[in-house]
């Protein structure tokens, strides 16, 4: 076979064999190698250096008692033992040293994606060191999921090449994948096994057909190009800035106000104390959230009951969102920052804390009170 190795493969058998030790060293009795199993042998590794010098290890077809197998270097009249791991070596089939990724090019020379699946096609172009949709321009794309494409094709892995006379009938098509360097196209068609389930990729310009497991590139053949948007662009702020947080809820309304470091509340009610480390941590937590989904069609009339306002030192609005009912874990939302209305999960605002920032001070148990009424109160003020 004439084709690119795999690294790593390569890399790893040269690994073991340097790690291998010499079990015994036997002086032979005979010259009948046979004996040994060396006599004929099962075949030899050979290792050959940038100076051009060779180092030849023959392996027997033989174990002897302890399950290690008779080695010979450099047709050396001694006999050597050491573990079974050199019959592997030398019964790799050569075609398991092939480079069997689905893409073998450089991903740093990319500058062209198109995908195609289920959901539709749509196509990704670099200009400028971004990743940009020449479909959605107006979209500002995230640029780690795009890389992550390309990622996953470089370390998606086959196990076996499959002879074009012998591939037989193939089932579903599902991923077309296109990569561009300039001039130069590369392209993997992705079908389903209908036996196995396994992946069948084709691969051009190299003319290869390899078999890959079934969930590779799983998640890539339901994406669309919405899927590509950057998640964060709503919560874009800077949290530097701000010394005022209102937060409104169905529950309640909260103002807090930031002064040496510390956050305070405005009510100045004695009978509530105020986590200053909690609100803190809700204006990290805002710059921090992402989009749960975008929407591909206008949102419906909705009522944005809750929101939070965050304010700079001249009472200037920096950021503002707003959202409405959670039904199945999903809430439509809007940001002063992003023009459009999205969707996020309950689970971020529940992180949020909103209504654990200010509560009523826990307090101590009074003449009279039972023994046990006073260790409650004790276990709450704890």
């Amino acid at each position: 076979i004439s084709d690119q190795a795999d690294n790593e493969i390569v890399d790893g058998f040269l690994e073991q064999i340097t790690g291998e030790k010499i079990v015994d060293q036997i002086e032979p009795k005979t010259t009948d190698l046979s004996e040994y199993g060396l006599k004929p042998s099962l075949g030899f590794v050979i290792l050959v250096d940038n100076a051009n010098r060779k180092q030849e290890i023959e392996i027997s077809t033989k174990k002897n008692f302890e399950g290690l197998v008779y080695l010979r270097k450099d047709q050396d009249t001694k006999i050597l033992t050491s573990s079974q791991t050199w019959t592997t070596f030398l019964t790799k089939p050569a075609d398991q040293f092939r480079n069997l990724r689905l893409f073998r090019g450089s991903i740093s020379k990319v500058d062209l994606i198109k995908i195609k699946n289920l959901q539709g096609s749509f196509d990704l172009r670099y200009n400028d060191g971004f990743w940009f949709s020449p479909q959605r321009t107006d979209w500002k794309i995230d640029q780690n999921a795009v890389r992550e494409v390309l990622t996953q094709a470089t370390t998606s892995k086959g196990s076996a090449t499959i002879p074009e006379a012998k591939l037989g009938s193939v089932g579903a098509h599902l991923l077309t994948l296109e990569f561009a360097s300039g001039k130069v196209t590369w392209k993997g068609l992705l079908h389903q096994d209908t036996k196995t389930k396994d992946v069948i990729g084709a691969i051009s310009p190299d003319r290869m057909i390899i078999r890959f497991a079934p969930q590779t590139l799983e998640e890539l053949r339901k994406k669309r190009l919405i899927d590509f948007r950057d998640k964060t662009e709503p919560f874009k702020f800077d949290t530097v800035q701000i010394k005022k947080i209102v937060a409104k809820t169905r529950v309640k309304t909260i103002t807090l106000t930031k002064k040496d470091d510390v956050w305070h509340s405005d009510n100045n009610d004695p009978n509530f104390v105020t986590n200053s480390t909690l609100a803190e941590e809700l204006v990290t937590k805002l710059s921090r959230m992402t989009v749960y989904g975008y929407l591909e069609s206008p949102a419906p009339k909705i009522n944005l009951d809750s929101e939070v306002q965050l304010y700079n030192e001249d009472n200037k609005l920096v950021f503002k969102m707003s959202w409405g009912d959670f039904k199945n874990h999903e809430a439509f939302a809007k940001s002063n920052v992003f023009k459009e209305v999205f969707q996020i999960d309950d689970a971020q605002i529940n992180r949020l804390m909103i209504h654990e920032i200010v509560k009523p001070v826990a307090k101590l148990p009074s003449e009279g009170q039972t023994d046990s009424a006073k260790e409650n109160t004790e276990q709450k003020v704890e």
